[in-house]
């Protein structure tokens, strides 16, 4: 299906219940493909109950039916918009989020807002020049590296990387021991995702379990 029109949604001005239904299926469509549940942490919500000073822009097909959104958040004092939440039916044609970010960002640019952000892509580029990486590093870079069955790490830093932005600023997590342990490990999981090692075993093995 080919997406036909490009809207931004402002529920801070006028709430329009059709808009939100079509939103909420759209997000509920995809929830329901995806392997694990939702993420938390580095992501945040749809947030349509508290829509604050989010920017919703959505595509809808030929049809006039919402089949993508993206959700944007501002940061650097409203100097600078990020896009947290993109999400799609399943049947919505190749390359409509990528539209979508790419009209959002040309409306901010207009707006005379600075910034643009594709957010976080946890532990890509662990590895700083010139220095040995340790045990720790050497860990997270395998992850990274061949634990995107878990979660996408490495696909999620590709699919940004083909937007080619023009930095990429460094993220930092602290922990408080000069090791990883497994308690670190198993609470860095659950921070991102609440539903824990269940279901990251449910997303190697079905939704059965």
């Amino acid at each position: 299906m080919q997406a036909a029109e490009h809207i931004e949604y402002r529920p801070n001005e006028k709430r329009v219940a059709e808009i939100e239904k079509e939103i909420a299926a759209v997000s509920a469509q995809w929830l329901h493909g995806k392997k694990s549940g939702q993420l938390g942490f580095t992501l945040g919500g749809v947030g349509l109950e508290h829509p604050m000073d989010r920017r919703y822009f959505c595509a809808r097909d030929a049809a006039g039916e919402i089949i993508a959104f993206n959700v944007f958040i501002p940061f650097a004092g409203m100097n600078g918009y990020m896009a947290d939440i993109t999400r799609r039916t399943s049947d919505a044609a190749g390359g409509v989020t990528e539209k979508i970010n790419y009209d959002a960002f040309m409306a901010f640019k207009e707006e005379g807002v600075e910034w643009g952000s594709l957010g976080l892509a946890p532990l890509a580029n662990i590895y700083e020049d010139g220095k040995n990486p340790d045990i720790n590093l050497k860990f997270l870079n395998f992850i990274y590296e061949k634990c995107n069955r878990f979660y996408g790490f490495k696909s999620l830093h590709q699919a940004k990387e083909k937007y080619t932005p023009t930095m990429w600023v460094p993220g930092y997590f602290v922990y408080s021991t000069k090791n990883l342990t497994p308690q670190i490990a198993y609470a860095i999981v659950k921070i991102q995702n609440p539903g824990g090692m269940k279901d990251y075993l449910r997303s190697l093995f079905g939704k059965s379990m």
